[in-house]
Protein backbone atom coordinates (compact mmCIF):
# COMPACT_ATOMS: atom_id res chain seq x y z
CA UNK A 1 0.00 0.00 0.00
CA UNK A 2 2.85 2.72 1.03
CA UNK A 3 4.53 1.59 -2.25
CA UNK A 4 1.46 2.08 -4.36
CA UNK A 5 0.43 5.12 -2.43
CA UNK A 6 4.01 6.83 -2.93
CA UNK A 7 3.87 5.94 -6.60
CA UNK A 8 0.72 7.67 -7.20
CA UNK A 9 1.31 10.82 -5.01
CA UNK A 10 4.77 11.43 -7.04
CA UNK A 11 2.67 10.94 -10.71
CA UNK A 12 -0.50 13.39 -9.12
CA UNK A 13 2.51 16.01 -7.44
CA UNK A 14 3.92 15.78 -11.68
CA UNK A 15 0.75 15.56 -13.31
CA UNK A 16 -0.81 19.01 -11.11
CA UNK A 17 2.77 20.87 -11.40
CA UNK A 18 2.23 20.34 -15.37
CA UNK A 19 -1.29 21.42 -16.19
CA UNK A 20 -1.60 24.06 -13.52
CA UNK A 21 1.60 25.61 -13.09
CA UNK A 22 0.18 28.86 -14.68
CA UNK A 23 -2.11 29.52 -12.10
CA UNK A 24 -1.44 32.20 -10.32
CA UNK A 25 0.05 32.53 -6.94
CA UNK A 26 2.83 30.39 -5.39
CA UNK A 27 2.08 26.66 -5.10
CA UNK A 28 -1.44 27.38 -5.41
CA UNK A 29 -0.55 24.53 -8.52
CA UNK A 30 -1.00 22.16 -5.80
CA UNK A 31 -3.94 23.41 -3.65
CA UNK A 32 -5.76 20.49 -4.95
CA UNK A 33 -3.51 18.00 -3.58
CA UNK A 34 -4.09 19.54 -0.03
CA UNK A 35 -7.98 18.86 -0.35
CA UNK A 36 -6.80 15.05 -0.87
CA UNK A 37 -5.05 14.84 2.00
CA UNK A 38 -7.53 16.48 4.16
CA UNK A 39 -9.89 14.29 2.99
CA UNK A 40 -7.99 11.39 3.91
CA UNK A 41 -7.69 12.04 7.43
CA UNK A 42 -11.34 12.51 7.00
CA UNK A 43 -11.41 9.18 5.72
CA UNK A 44 -9.44 7.01 8.28
CA UNK A 45 -10.91 9.21 10.98
CA UNK A 46 -14.50 7.47 9.95
CA UNK A 47 -12.64 4.42 9.89
CA UNK A 48 -11.02 4.69 13.22
CA UNK A 49 -14.24 5.29 14.81
CA UNK A 50 -16.21 2.35 12.93
CA UNK A 51 -13.15 -0.19 13.70
CA UNK A 52 -12.71 -0.73 10.22
CA UNK A 53 -9.15 -1.56 9.41
CA UNK A 54 -7.14 -1.65 5.85
CA UNK A 55 -7.32 -4.96 3.98
CA UNK A 56 -6.52 -6.34 0.86
CA UNK A 57 -10.13 -4.92 -0.46
CA UNK A 58 -9.75 -1.86 1.36
CA UNK A 59 -6.70 -0.76 -0.34
CA UNK A 60 -8.62 0.04 -3.26
CA UNK A 61 -10.35 2.60 -1.60
CA UNK A 62 -6.83 5.04 -1.55
CA UNK A 63 -6.85 5.63 -5.09
CA UNK A 64 -10.16 6.42 -5.29
CA UNK A 65 -9.77 8.63 -3.19
CA UNK A 66 -7.34 10.28 -4.18
CA UNK A 67 -8.48 10.67 -8.11
CA UNK A 68 -11.94 11.95 -6.97
CA UNK A 69 -10.61 13.73 -4.79
CA UNK A 70 -7.99 15.93 -6.94
CA UNK A 71 -10.67 15.80 -10.02
CA UNK A 72 -13.64 17.87 -7.48
CA UNK A 73 -11.05 20.10 -7.01
CA UNK A 74 -9.22 20.85 -9.88
CA UNK A 75 -12.60 21.54 -11.64
CA UNK A 76 -13.39 24.32 -9.11
CA UNK A 77 -10.35 26.03 -8.76
CA UNK A 78 -10.21 26.23 -12.75
CA UNK A 79 -13.78 27.68 -12.97
CA UNK A 80 -12.74 29.82 -10.39
CA UNK A 81 -9.76 31.29 -12.33
CA UNK A 82 -11.69 31.84 -15.62
CA UNK A 83 -14.06 33.92 -13.71
CA UNK A 84 -11.31 36.13 -12.03
CA UNK A 85 -9.67 36.53 -15.58
CA UNK A 86 -12.60 38.30 -16.11
CA UNK A 87 -12.09 40.75 -13.61
CA UNK A 88 -14.78 39.51 -11.46
CA UNK A 89 -14.13 39.75 -7.43
CA UNK A 90 -12.58 36.91 -5.88
CA UNK A 91 -15.89 36.32 -3.49
CA UNK A 92 -18.19 36.75 -6.57
CA UNK A 93 -16.00 34.38 -8.32
CA UNK A 94 -16.06 31.81 -5.76
CA UNK A 95 -19.95 32.07 -5.60
CA UNK A 96 -19.99 31.60 -9.38
CA UNK A 97 -17.68 28.90 -9.14
CA UNK A 98 -19.57 26.29 -6.73
CA UNK A 99 -22.92 27.78 -7.95
CA UNK A 100 -22.09 25.97 -11.77
CA UNK A 101 -19.62 23.39 -11.36
CA UNK A 102 -20.46 22.48 -7.94
CA UNK A 103 -24.26 21.47 -9.33
CA UNK A 104 -22.37 19.40 -12.04
CA UNK A 105 -20.14 17.99 -9.95
CA UNK A 106 -22.79 17.32 -6.91
CA UNK A 107 -24.61 15.29 -9.31
CA UNK A 108 -21.57 13.21 -10.48
CA UNK A 109 -20.85 12.44 -6.93
CA UNK A 110 -24.45 11.26 -6.46
CA UNK A 111 -24.19 8.94 -8.66
CA UNK A 112 -21.04 7.51 -7.82
CA UNK A 113 -22.06 7.30 -4.42
CA UNK A 114 -24.84 5.14 -5.59
CA UNK A 115 -22.87 3.02 -7.11
CA UNK A 116 -20.62 2.08 -4.34
CA UNK A 117 -23.83 2.11 -2.20
CA UNK A 118 -24.54 -0.81 -3.71
CA UNK A 119 -21.54 -2.52 -2.22
CA UNK A 120 -23.49 -1.97 1.10
CA UNK A 121 -25.94 -4.78 0.61
CA UNK A 122 -23.13 -7.44 0.13
CA UNK A 123 -22.99 -10.32 2.09
CA UNK A 124 -19.19 -10.20 2.91
CA UNK A 125 -18.01 -7.79 5.50
CA UNK A 126 -15.29 -6.13 3.58
CA UNK A 127 -17.21 -5.45 0.39
CA UNK A 128 -20.02 -3.60 2.80
CA UNK A 129 -16.96 -1.86 4.42
CA UNK A 130 -15.30 -0.48 0.95
CA UNK A 131 -18.61 0.78 -0.01
CA UNK A 132 -18.80 2.49 2.81
CA UNK A 133 -15.72 3.55 3.36
CA UNK A 134 -14.96 4.68 -0.10
CA UNK A 135 -18.43 6.93 -0.47
CA UNK A 136 -17.55 9.11 3.25
CA UNK A 137 -14.05 9.29 1.37
CA UNK A 138 -16.29 11.07 -1.64
CA UNK A 139 -18.65 12.81 -0.08
CA UNK A 140 -15.65 14.39 2.34
CA UNK A 141 -14.06 15.26 -0.81
CA UNK A 142 -16.64 16.91 -2.20
CA UNK A 143 -17.02 18.97 0.78
CA UNK A 144 -13.53 20.56 1.01
CA UNK A 145 -13.70 21.19 -2.37
CA UNK A 146 -16.93 23.46 -1.72
CA UNK A 147 -15.99 25.03 1.29
CA UNK A 148 -11.60 24.93 1.54
CA UNK A 149 -10.71 25.19 -1.99
CA UNK A 150 -13.59 28.46 -2.40
CA UNK A 151 -12.29 30.18 1.26
CA UNK A 152 -8.65 29.56 0.07
CA UNK A 153 -8.74 30.66 -2.92
CA UNK A 154 -10.64 34.14 -1.70
CA UNK A 155 -8.78 34.81 1.18
CA UNK A 156 -5.06 34.06 -0.94
CA UNK A 157 -6.15 35.83 -4.21
CA UNK A 158 -2.95 37.55 -5.65
CA UNK A 159 -5.03 39.35 -7.77
CA UNK A 160 -4.82 39.74 -11.51
CA UNK A 161 -2.47 42.55 -13.34
CA UNK A 162 -5.03 43.04 -16.42
CA UNK A 163 -8.52 42.55 -15.53
CA UNK A 164 -9.58 41.39 -18.73
CA UNK A 165 -11.39 38.86 -20.36
CA UNK A 166 -9.59 36.25 -22.13
CA UNK A 167 -11.42 34.25 -24.71
CA UNK A 168 -10.34 30.88 -25.06
CA UNK A 169 -10.60 30.62 -28.96
CA UNK A 170 -7.79 34.09 -28.46
CA UNK A 171 -5.53 31.41 -26.04
CA UNK A 172 -5.46 28.62 -28.25
CA UNK A 173 -4.49 30.82 -31.73
CA UNK A 174 -1.20 31.88 -30.30
CA UNK A 175 0.15 28.60 -28.42
CA UNK A 176 -0.22 25.12 -27.89
CA UNK A 177 -2.74 24.11 -25.21
CA UNK A 178 -5.07 21.99 -23.20
CA UNK A 179 -7.81 23.82 -24.80
CA UNK A 180 -6.84 23.56 -28.50
CA UNK A 181 -6.48 20.27 -27.95
CA UNK A 182 -9.98 20.15 -27.43
CA UNK A 183 -10.70 22.53 -29.95
CA UNK A 184 -9.61 20.53 -32.53
CA UNK A 185 -11.68 17.42 -31.12
CA UNK A 186 -14.21 19.25 -31.06
CA UNK A 187 -14.13 20.33 -35.03
CA UNK A 188 -13.75 16.64 -36.01
CA UNK A 189 -16.60 15.17 -33.89
CA UNK A 190 -18.91 17.73 -35.27
CA UNK A 191 -17.73 17.76 -38.70
CA UNK A 192 -19.64 14.39 -39.43
CA UNK A 193 -21.77 13.79 -36.50
CA UNK A 194 -23.45 11.02 -37.49
CA UNK A 195 -20.21 9.60 -38.54
CA UNK A 196 -18.99 9.60 -34.90
CA UNK A 197 -21.49 8.12 -33.28
CA UNK A 198 -21.60 5.05 -35.92
CA UNK A 199 -17.94 4.90 -35.01
CA UNK A 200 -18.96 4.78 -31.28
CA UNK A 201 -21.95 1.96 -31.86
CA UNK A 202 -19.22 0.46 -33.85
CA UNK A 203 -16.80 -0.03 -30.77
CA UNK A 204 -19.50 -0.77 -28.52
CA UNK A 205 -20.45 -3.46 -30.56
CA UNK A 206 -16.89 -4.81 -31.02
CA UNK A 207 -17.13 -4.32 -26.85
Amino acid sequence: MIIMFSGAFLMIIIVLYLIMHNIRGKFREFLPLATVLIGMMWMMGFMGITGYNFNAIMLGVMPISMGLGIAYAVQIQSRYEEERACGGHPVECCRIAVSTSGKGLTYAMLTTIIGLGSLLFSSVPPVRQFGAVSSVSIIANMIISLTFVPAFLSLYDPGFKKTACVVASEVTKNKFSIESVFEKLIEIVTWKPLLTLLVVLILFTGG
